[in-house]
């Protein structure tokens, strides 16, 4: 009895361990969904429907978009963490991966444990936009204004942790003034009331602002990166354009639940570094603002890493309050 429970344990180790390269070698098998945890109409939304149809074509199955906003990417990202990990359901992540826990005091997972890595998609640089009714032409007139009535300027995010609001701590912490924070759940709603004057100005991604600002329904301040997007001609980086030394840029990328198979996750990585350099594909990201720049997953869980650590300390210096 004993050699045949033994025997009949062996063949059910063997099977298990045979099972994960041949789930992997079929892979994709049905429809993969990304998760973008943002609602629709943002920046974020137009990156997963791009790459969305262009992972389609290559591994010839449906790639769906599934918008999960609220929580300031937690609800979104924790339903992927909660996921089976067997590459069919993904996460468009952001640089809020990095600046949540920093932000929160209770987190319902952890970016660094709970999240396999793909690859980066690319950097993203924000623009500093203002409504014209807001009186704000410059960085100087904000910088102003804001000192002459702390605390009454208001800015809106795309919700409390993320790259927007974090990049407008920095600049209080940098220029010495404080602003009002107005959180939404993505950057749709916050563009839609910042162009209705609800609030005055918004570190917006560039995409969703720049037609805007050709039309002349807002005005760009500068650019958060170190050098100007060249999308944005005579635009400024805010580090020349009053703020010396100010550098704040997001970034996307693609990961999956702890615990997907690495071949899968290497196969999507193999196909994400293909599409990104598809002309047609970095051309549309470029016109948006992206810096296209692609990773392997270990250097995407170092930039996490490194991240976490910087903006921990953005957050302790500038004094950002826990939302």
């Amino acid at each position: 009895m004993k050699r045949v429970l033994c025997f009949g344990l062996a063949m059910l180790a063997s099977a298990l361990a045979g099972a994960a390269p041949a789930s992997a070698q079929s892979y994709p098998a049905r429809e993969v969904r990304i998760v973008v945890p943002y609602p629709p109409g943002g920046g974020a939304d137009y990156l997963a429907r791009a790459i969305g149809d262009a992972l389609a074509k290559r591994i010839g199955q449906p790639v769906i978009v599934d918008n999960r906003g609220g929580g300031n990417t937690l609800i979104g990202t924790e339903h992927v963490v909660r996921s089976p990990a067997d590459g069919y359901t993904l996460l468009l992540g952001s640089s809020a991966l990095a600046i949540s826990p920093s932000i929160y005091r209770k987190m319902p997972y952890d970016a660094l444990k709970d999240l396999a890595p793909i690859g980066r998609i690319g950097a993203v640089p924000l623009l500093l936009v203002a409504n014209p009714a807001s009186g704000i032409g410059s960085m100087n007139d904000l910088i102003a204004k804001a000192q002459a009535q702390p605390g009454k300027v208001s800015f809106a995010s795309y919700g409390s942790g993320s790259a927007a609001h974090l990049a407008a701590e920095l600049f209080q912490f940098e220029t010495k003034v404080k602003l009002l924070h107005v959180p939404y759940k993505g950057s749709a709603p916050a563009l839609t009331d910042l162009l209705a004057g609800r609030v005055d100005v918004m570190f917006s991604t560039i995409g969703p602002a720049q037609p805007h600002v050709e039309a002349g329904a807002l005005r760009a301040l500068g650019v958060t990166s170190s050098q100007p997007v060249e999308t944005l001609p005579g635009v400024p980086p805010i580090a020349q354009a009053g703020v010396p030394g100010y550098e704040a840029a997001g970034w996307n990328a693609l990961l999956a639940p702890a615990g997907t198979p690495k071949a899968i996750v290497e196969r999507i990585n193999r196909e994400l570094l293909a599409i990104l350099a598809e002309p047609e594909i970095r051309e549309g990201l470029v016109k948006r603002g992206y810096i296209v720049e692609g990773s392997s997953p270990a250097e995407l869980s170092a930039l996490i890493a490194s991240d976490t650590a910087k903006w921990k300390k953005v957050v302790q210096e500038s004094g950002a309050k826990l939302d």
